[in-house]
């Protein structure tokens, strides 16, 4: 409970897209007297993480100046903000709710919890905590990019398809190289003609493709040279690691069991965005359990859905199921380039100027008033 008016809490654990969004949603959906809508996060800001790859490459835009949303312009003067962690879940016997126990020692009980804990990128993407060291990271990495006549990325993915367009727009003449797993960029859950156009974009613009490789172990600092599983040996002045994220889920299986979470480390739910098992405890966004890509957009309609059972479970009335939405990527090449996907009719794929008009140009940084409020 609020202990000020004996409110119940519903607790949102993390504050990314979904988390973001969510309460978002449930500020304008739930009554003020009634709930007290709690944010849990070590960082006291919101990332929209689609920007991101311009944004530690270059100051071009001042992206650092709208990329960071403070949690306070989210909540706009409702609910409440605990800039901590949530190491342990303690669920109540006999009885709806429970209590979170932060990494601070603090104890917030719940009547609803919502897991949105996200995950975690390496570096460059790996963000500090405190707003002045994001500063001072970002003048780092921006230095190392400037910097570096060659640069090697680990992963052909969205993030290391980006960064090497932005790369590119700034110093067209730099050497990046790429090692990906994959026969062609991005992974076979997208067809081989929207992964062809990628490359195509790429080799457009001069960057080396290494396909059908793995690097298995990141260089020392100050280690100039990559060995691959093929046994390539590739110089380069900066190597950065441009793969998969890792999930933040650890202290979910420890306080729900280890059949709550995936060998992948991803939260099982049902279709009502309920963790198995549980009726008082919700997970949406990357955490999840579900067959579908891992993205913004997706994260926003798991808020979307959840938000509305969320309130209904309040209210004692039936909820609804997550069916999942067709998949669908548009990813940048610089600001002018890209290509789209959209996982509809026959499967389209769309070239540059469908990535400038939807992505390249504005980062979907107009989008944001819709998604959180800001």
């Amino acid at each position: 409970m609020d202990n000020k008016n004996n409110r119940q809490n519903i607790v949102i654990a993390g504050l990314g897209s979904a988390g973001a969004r969510l309460a978002h949603l449930l500020l304008t959906e739930l009554d003020e007297a009634e709930y007290n809508i709690v944010i849990v996060s070590p960082r006291p800001f919101y990332i929209l993480y689609p920007a991101t790859a311009r944004l530690v490459v270059s100051d071009i835009d001042n992206l650092q100046e709208h990329v960071f949303i403070p949690v306070d312009k989210i909540l706009k003067g409702k609910g409440t903000f605990i800039q901590a962690k949530v190491a342990q879940i303690e669920e109540a016997r006999g009885r709806d709710g429970g209590e979170v126990v932060l990494d601070n020692g603090e104890r917030m009980p719940y009547r609803v919890l919502v897991l949105a804990t996200g995950a975690s990128w390496e570096h460059p993407l790996s963000f500090p905590n405190s707003p002045q060291d994001v500063l001072e990271y970002l003048t780092k990495s921006r230095e190392a990019f400037e910097k570096a006549k060659s640069i090697l990325l680990i992963g052909a993915g969205a993030v290391g398809v980006e960064i090497a367009g932005e790369i590119k727009d700034i110093w067209p003449k730099k050497k990046v190289t790429i090692v990906h797993g994959g026969s062609l960029p991005f992974s076979a859950a997208y067809p081989d003609r929207f992964r062809r156009a990628a490359e195509s974009s790429l080799r457009a613009r001069d960057v080396e493709l290494v396909l059908g490789d793995y690097v298995d172990e990141m260089p020392s600092p100050g280690d100039s040279e990559v060995r691959t599983r093929g046994g390539r040996a590739l110089k380069s002045d900066l190597v950065l690691s441009t793969r998969g994220q890792r999930f933040n889920t650890d202290f979910i299986a420890a306080s729900l069991g280890e059949d709550v979470v995936s060998k992948q480390g991803l939260v099982k739910i049902q279709p009502t965005f309920q963790v198995v098992n549980r009726k008082d405890i919700f997970a949406i966004g990357d955490i999840i359990d579900w067959n579908e890509q891992k993205q913004l957009a997706k994260a926003n309609k798991h808020a979307d859905l959840a938000a509305k059972n969320i309130c209904g479970y309040l209210a004692g009335t039936p909820l609804r199921a997550y069916k999942g939405e067709p998949e669908m990527i548009v990813v940048t090449n610089g600001r002018n380039g890209g290509v789209g996907y959209l996982g509809i009719l026959w499967g389209i794929v769309l070239g540059g100027w469908f990535a400038r008009m939807v992505k390249s140009r504005k980062l979907l940084l107009d989008q944001l008033p819709g998604m959180v409020g800001v």
